[in-house]
């Protein structure tokens, strides 16, 4: 007998409740009924969690009256003021597809193929990123290969995988060919940073990601066809290049054809040991994800080659924070801007810049806002992250402040130029004292690289600067009104610029502690250390900002 397992009213979701602090499981019905009564969706995968809340916004989207919505700002202040999504319409639209949201059903099982066969199979673990898989996939945390998962835990494997599987090497049939179906592309998600503004409840946070929808005004953008969530598609997935019909088909996009085989003990617990991968839905090479990914940020590449993508998403890099790209994530500059200047923001953050000029959002309403992401090359897994940054609304809509951002920013970064060119210095000087010397030999980049990568000063320089940059970003927001708001702009850059400075020096001190104390060891750092000063005086003196009475001080300590 075939297991069953309905996601309506089986519970799978792991959510944090507000009433007690406590992680409990909820069916599909009461994660969305009982919204407003819980914190968050809790979950140590981040790639889970964004793609659950992908999946309970599609099935919102179609809770509003005419089957989509909210299609205007009015309506979405409707939803706020209820505080509650209409449990009547989500138990009868959930009633309607219900055998659809059959984890195990023989013909149409939930995000899968039933038709495809199990002697293709691979270990469960492959439909995880975190654990080790057959195939080529990178291990992050785990060597575990022979393991089964709860009926829960595929679930939720499996809405997280059509969102975030990595191209790379899939199972085929012995028939097809191998030059089609032997790899497939990367899902939707992958090489992204995906945003999720984040509410004091679920109701609040889906609220805030439920962006206007509606086919009929091309809203979040125009269709191609019939937009339906994957569960409402009459036809089985297949191994196709097609366009997305819509937002609905988008966002439960079936980048690979699967199949759960569950496994039922002699005392009625149930597993599922093994998976089919095989691939499905492809994007054409023509499509890009601007302008339809409603949840990513992009920026313009000018120079793009031929096949490229003119307008990548902003991604997560391995030595770079995400707050460094804020402008990017919280400003639009349309086409036609400066060379290197071209940002495309979160089309959910625009749609809250829509609100509060709609007065439905307060314009001084700090919102966090929650990047997920993994980070691949082909189908090896680097890393994924999660990191968190508030999002004052004012920025949306006040050039200023984000000038004043701006400014900030590049100070950091010219900042961390500098400290990197005296780092290099001082690794030179320690390869060959007399580099600085007319005739002397000097070491090869190739030779000082290494000794400079190994003093590691960006890692010692820009995590001392994450919680300062959280500080300004609120704080620049929260100016006084009248004339004391250009000196609290003043101020709040000034302290920025000090805290820069200092995180510079004290990277420097740091990473130089480690060296022996040799007299060679001595004057080369005191050399660079030198350099290192002179240069941030510079930096100072062309980018800097100062406040009345910083520059008395300065004044009176130079005489």
């Amino acid at each position: 007998m075939t297991p069953r397992f309905n996601l309506v009213d089986a519970p799978w979701i792991p959510c944090l409740l507000a009433a007690d602090g406590t992680v409990h499981e909820q069916s599909l019905r009461d994660v969305l009924v009982q919204a407003p009564g819980i914190r968050e969706i809790s979950h140590p995968s981040p790639l889970v969690t964004v793609a659950l809340h992908r999946l309970l916004l599609a099935i919102l989207h179609r809770h509003f009256a005419r089957g989509y919505g909210p299609t205007s700002e009015g309506e979405w202040a409707e939803l706020r003021q209820r505080g509650a999504f209409d449990a009547a319409a989500i138990d009868g639209y959930l009633a309607r597809w219900r055998g659809r949201f059959e984890l195990f059903d023989a013909e149409r099982p939930f995000y899968q193929v039933g038709k495809l066969d199990f002697q293709y199979e691979w270990p469960i673990v492959g439909l995880t990123h975190e654990l080790a898989s057959s195939g080529n996939a990178a291990t992050l945390f785990d060597h575990t290969t022979d393991c089964a998962l709860s009926a829960a835990q595929a679930a939720r494997y499996l809405v997280a995988f059509q969102a975030f599987a990595v191209g790379g090497t899939v199972s085929l049939y012995k028939h097809e060919d191998p030059k089609l179906f032997k790899s497939a592309d990367a899902a939707p998600l992958v090489k992204a940073a995906v945003a999720l503004v984040k509410g004091t409840s679920l109701f609040e946070t889906l609220s805030l990601n439920l962006v206007c929808y509606d086919p009929t005004q091309d809203e979040p953008f125009a269709c191609e066809g019939d937009d339906r969530p994957a569960w409402e598609r009459d036809e089985e997935t297949r191994a196709d290049d097609r366009w997305p019909a819509g937002h609905l088909d988008l966002l439960t996009w079936q980048s690979r054809r699967l199949r759960l085989r569950p496994e039922v003990s002699e005392d009625g617990a149930m597993r599922v040991p093994a998976v089919v991968i095989m691939k499905g839905y492809q994007f054409p090479d023509r499509f890009h994800r601007r302008r339809r990914e409603t949840m990513l940020a992009f920026v313009g590449r000018p120079k793009a080659k031929a096949g490229e993508d003119p307008w990548p998403a902003v991604s997560f890099r391995e030595e770079r924070s995400l707050w460094r790209d804020s402008l990017a994530l919280f400003q639009s500059v349309a086409h036609g801007q400066p060379q290197g200047e071209e940002r495309d923001r979160p089309q959910t953050v625009s749609w809250l810049a829509q609100l509060a000029e709609y007065g439905v959002l307060e314009p001084s309403l700090v919102v966090p806002v929650e990047f997920f992401g993994v980070s691949s090359n082909q189908a090896n897994i680097h890393f994924w992250r999660h990191e968190r940054l508030p999002l004052p609304l004012a920025y949306l809509r006040d050039e200023h402040l984000v000038a004043d951002l701006s400014l900030a920013l590049a100070f950091a970064e010219e900042v961390g130029r500098e400290l990197q060119g005296s780092v290099y210095t001082l690794a030179k000087l320690l390869l060959a004292p007399s580099a600085g010397q007319a005739n002397a030999r000097k070491p090869t980049g190739k030779v000082i690289g290494p000794l400079v990568q190994s003093l590691a000063p960006e890692r010692r320089y820009w995590p001392r600067l994450e919680e300062a940059f959280s500080t300004l970003l609120v704080g620049l927001a929260q100016a006084p009104p009248g004339d004391s708001a250009e000196e609290h702009r003043l101020r709040a850059l000034a302290a920025w610029q000090r805290t820069v400075l200092g995180a510079a020096r004290r990277a420097f001190d740091e990473l130089t502690s480690s060296l022996d104390t040799s007299a060679r060891s001595l004057k080369a750092v005191a050399r660079a250390e030198q350099a290192l000063h002179a240069h941030l005086r510079r930096v100072v003196k062309k980018r800097g900002i100062q406040t009345e009475e910083e520059e008395a001080r300065e004044s009176t300590d130079r005489s």
